[in-house]
């Protein structure tokens, strides 16, 4: 039996956003375009927390003379989702409301102590998304969700110590295999294994910045509300079945990875 198999352990990592989802009732009777021409549940659920995620992240390391270009198009998608979606609970609108018109908040202008404090707090993992829809469970339906997708990262959670100092909790790590079966077909398939692991990492706090000590690589994040955010490029690479199903092909994938304070 051949197995080629990869290994992805969810080591530190940090970032969330309570995003709300689109009510019902709007869901009710004639549908209405959303800002990505997808369907409503789908921008709703999906595509357009994701993409408020994203304008918020392309706020990192912008030149100072980009910074209110930046800072526009993110309350823009924000305003879009609030739109199309509503803000059951009112945290889209309290964001709003600390971000002003030059997203203070965000940019990193206001003092820590004028900021959130995560000192003493437990944030726990609530998202884990790829940017391409994949079937692991095998239900058929492809998507971006890789909790669920896995049943993976369960109630993995990141405790700030104090202000130099976090504790990341992982609680299990996935395994990709692709595997031949009795004839000779290549089958993918993912193993969740439980494995509850403690690291204990250093970071650094500029306004609403975070920069996690990873082994010596640095991980940014964005402290938003009651959430931080993280966006990993090509982070997510294994060895899958490719388009023929004779062979296999390495696929790197982009990750956003949002934890929630509790």
């Amino acid at each position: 039996m051949k197995k080629i198999s990869y290994y992805l352990p969810f080591i530190l990592l940090v970032t969330a956003l309570a995003f709300v989802s689109c009510d019902d009732e709007q869901l009710e009777g004639e549908f209405f375009s959303t800002p990505d021409g997808s369907d409503p549940e789908v921008f709703c659920q999906e595509t357009g927390p994701l993409a408020i995620a994203e304008a918020q992240l392309a706020l990192l390391g912008l030149d100072p003379s980009e910074a209110q270009a930046g800072c526009d198009a993110f309350i823009a998608t924000i305003n879009s989702f609030i739109n199309t979606c509503g803000d059951e609970g009112g945290a889209l609108q309290m964001l709003l409301d600390e971000l002003g018109t030059d997203c203070n908040l965000v940019t990193g202008g206001d003092d820590d102590d004028d900021g959130v404090n995560i000192v003493g707090r437990t944030y726990l993992l609530t998202t884990f998304t790829t940017t391409s829809e994949l079937d692991f469970n095998g239900d058929g339906i492809a998507t971006t969700d890789l909790l669920a997708e896995t049943g993976c990262f369960q109630n993995e959670t990141i405790f700030f110590n104090d202000e130099t100092n976090a504790t990341a909790m992982s609680t299990s790590f996935l395994n990709i295999v692709v595997e031949e079966d009795s004839n000779g077909n290549l089958v993918q398939l993912s193993e969740c294994i439980d494995q509850v692991e403690n690291t204990e990492t250093g970071y650094v706090r500029d306004g609403n910045t975070l920069n996690f000590d990873d082994f010596g690589e640095e991980i940014p994040g964005i402290i938003s509300g009651n959430q931080i955010i993280f966006s990993f490029t090509d982070a997510f690479l294994g060895e899958f079945i490719n388009d023929t199903g004779d062979g296999t092909v390495e696929v790197s994938e982009d990750l956003v990875i949002i934890y929630t304070a509790q």
